[in-house]
């Protein structure tokens, strides 16, 4: 790893130990105001969450209906956010083993094991990625 990606990393790590301290209703409201940001963005992105959530855009998360990972797969090209994604591309670019490398130059790509019956494929871009290396620590 270089540097300038592990001082990203450690700033991301400060970010989220930063939440640690916010009383609870601090984080009752930052969950709400990421929730509300989240739920946004994919509305107006993904022709699958404007059709799963319809008539339910307000509703509280306890209400809204289980997405399963074999949902997120059969509907993997209208889900994604990112219009230009296929699930075909990603299984390719997943089937080529190449590590540490993004698909597209953009993303970096996780996938499960297929133990259910199918992989899962989920992808991240460059914030994205920070997020899930800090949460681990």
């Amino acid at each position: 790893m270089d540097l300038l990606f592990l001082l990203k990393l450690m700033n991301t790590l400060n970010q989220l130990r930063q939440h640690e301290r916010l009383t609870r209703p601090q984080l009752e409201k930052h969950q709400a105001e990421s929730l509300r940001r989240l739920r946004e963005y994919a509305y107006a992105r993904s022709p699958f969450y404007q059709k799963f959530h319809k008539g339910l855009t307000e509703r509280p998360l306890r209400e809204l209906p289980v997405l399963t990972k074999a949902m997120v797969m059969e509907n993997f090209d209208e889900l994604v956010t990112d219009r230009s994604l296929r699930l075909e591309d990603v299984r390719a670019y997943a089937g080529q083993g190449i590590a540490g490398q993004r698909f597209r130059n953009r993303y970096w790509v996780n996938a499960t094991s297929g133990s259910s019956g199918q992989p899962g494929f989920f992808l991240f871009n460059h914030a994205e990625w920070f997020y899930v290396l800090a949460s681990f620590s």
